[in-house]
């Protein structure tokens, strides 16, 4: 799919969008580049799956109908890849069952085509700014657990952490009836 010379607002985040159908491609990268996102697509679930892992998306829109791996099957290996990367299922063939076993697998939201596009727009950013959250909450965690563990002027490990760290030492050396030296 080439570039258009559609207009785009400030840059949000990076949306893959993958489905058979071209004409589908095209109105949902038309739509989201025109609203400030960076759009990659694909047309099967291997090239999806492919582009998830080399361009890590923000958000993945994906058919849940497509040739070879199925929008399902690839929503499962994404979350492999990805515990937390946002995926919205769409199909022209919702049921139920569907909508329940997507939203089961861990799938954001699951949307019928033909969609309203201020649908699509409102999922996507909703989907993008948990996905944001998501991160920087998994960030502010992992600062919290560098911050336990070491000392704020020197940037050195503390004596909390030395000492713990000593006494499953000397648990190991005990347990393997060996010295510390």
């Amino acid at each position: 799919m080439t570039s258009s010379t559609v207009p785009t607002k400030e840059g949000k985040g990076k949306v893959l969008v993958v489905d058979d159908a071209p004409d589908t491609l095209e109105i949902i990268q038309k739509l989201l580049r025109y609203e400030g996102y960076d759009v990659t697509v694909a047309s099967t679930g291997e090239e999806g799956l492919k582009k998830v892992e080399e361009e890590k998306p923000d958000v993945v829109l994906m058919d849940i109908n497509l040739p070879g791996i199925d929008g399902a099957e690839a929503l499962k290996q994404i979350r492999m890849i990805n515990p937390q990367q946002g995926v919205v299922m769409l199909t022209a063939f919702a049921t139920v069952e569907n909508a329940i076993y997507a939203l089961k697998e861990g799938a954001f939201d699951f949307l019928k085509k033909p969609f309203e596009n201020e649908h699509l727009i409102h999922t996507v950013n909703q989907c993008l700014e948990q996905y944001k959250t998501l991160r920087e909450k998994e960030n502010l965690e992992e600062e919290v657990r560098r911050l336990s563990i070491t000392d704020d002027l020197t940037g050195l490990y503390n004596h909390r952490h030395f000492f713990k760290t000593l006494e499953a030492e000397l648990v190991r050396l005990t347990r393997q009836k060996t010295s510390l030296s």
